[in-house]
Parts: structure tokens; C-alpha cells; sequence
């Protein structure tokens, strides 16, 4: 828990975002019981996708049927716009939001504008 606010804070561009209150919201799991393991098997998984995951395969994503809305940061450095773009062409019907001056994680850094933006797709959808 300790290295909550350094790791929420490379996700961020708006660093100042990473306020106690999101801290504390973001802390709350971490106190259920079994967490640390489950985070444990998880982790792996993060650092290195298992290369046979449908997630890595573009054909899997023309694939989808429904309305997807993609809502992205322009200064996303953990997932950059250039994987939204590429989404959004593989999907068909999806439509791509980017928010200007926002990081990976846009719902904290700007909620008002990422729930314009969600309300945007929905409204399309």
C-alpha cells in the first residue's frame, strides 16, 4: 500500500489528481482478506500477456458484434492513443474518444470529462 500513490502517479498526467481521497478509494481491496494472493497470481499475467490470449490477436476484435466506445488520454504512455486508433479500426461501428491533456487514467484525472464522454457514447449507442 505503500507504493500506491508513486505507482497511481506514472499513470497519471495530472499528477496532482492522485489525491488522498482516490488513495483511500483505491486502498479499500487491498484490505479484503486474500487480496495480496490474488493480486499475486494476477500480476504475472499483467507483465507478460500470455501470448495465445484472444487479447492479442486483431482478428478476435473484427470479430466483435456490439457497440464498443473506446474512451482514451492523449497522454496515455501505458496504453498510448495509437492502440485506441488501432481498436477502433479493427471494431466495427466503435467509435474512439480521445481526451486532450488526460493520462491513462482519465476518470480520475478529469471525472467531468470522462463522464461527458461516456455519456457521449452511450447516447450514440
Amino acid at each position: 500500500r505503500l507504493a500506491l500513490k508513486p505507482l497511481l502517479k506514472m499513470f497519471l498526467h495530472k499528477k496532482g489528481a492522485a489525491t488522498p481521497e482516490y488513495l483511500d478509494l483505491l486502498k479499500q481491496p487491498m484490505a479484503l482478506e486474500g487480496t495480496t494472493s490474488e493480486l499475486a497470481k494476477w500480476l504475472p499475467t499483467l507483465l507478460v500477456p500470455p501470448q495465445d490470449a484472444l487479447s492479442t490477436r486483431p482478428e478476435a476484435y473484427a470479430k466483435i458484434d456490439l457497440p464498443v466506445g473506446i474512451i482514451c488520454g492523449a497522454e496515455d504512455t501505458a496504453t498510448p492513443v495509437a492502440q485506441g486508433e488501432e481498436l477502433n479500426q479493427l471494431i466495427s461501428g466503435s467509435r474512439l474518444i480521445v481526451l486532450e491533456g488526460l493520462g491513462h487514467i482519465p476518470q480520475i484525472e478529469d471525472a467531468p470529462a470522462f463522464q461527458k464522454a461516456l455519456l457521449d457514447l452511450l447516447d450514440d449507442f
